[in-house]
């Protein structure tokens, strides 16, 4: 048993080491989304992700914008042959590692209300 120890304790020091793994965009924006707002249902939004991170956009100061922009990278979603899932996470991807994705989440709630999947309405845009 004292033989192992030495491996054990390698493993110990190695994952205390380690970064802790990162929350994916999706599931920070789902989990902040049933947390601030949970009888809204975000998570039953349709496709609309590529209006929504722009209009969000607009309400930001100009340097918080280019801080985002420096983030986002669209190449990554060449392939994508139909939706915008790819651009909604990159852009939400880029608004947790600018510490604005919470922020984004807000925004969302006090726009949108969904009553079933796909039913939802915009209260700006009614």
């Amino acid at each position: 048993m004292l033989l192992h120890l030495p491996i054990v304790l390698s493993t110990l020091i190695a994952i205390s080491i380690l970064p802790a793994r990162t929350v994916d965009a999706w599931d920070a924006f789902d989990r902040d989304a049933k947390r601030l707002c949970p009888s809204h249902h975000l998570e039953w939004l349709p496709d609309i992700w590529s209006d929504l991170p722009e209009e969000f956009e607009r309400t930001l100061p100009r340097t918080l914008k280019h801080r985002i922009t420096s983030q986002e990278n669209f190449r990554r979603c060449a392939r994508e042959a139909m939706g915008f899932y790819c651009e909604g996470l990159v852009s939400m991807t880029a608004y947790q590692r600018t510490g604005i994705l919470e922020r984004f989440t807000k925004y969302t709630c006090r726009r949108f209300v969904c009553t079933e999947g796909s039913i939802c309405s915009d209260k700006e845009h009614p």
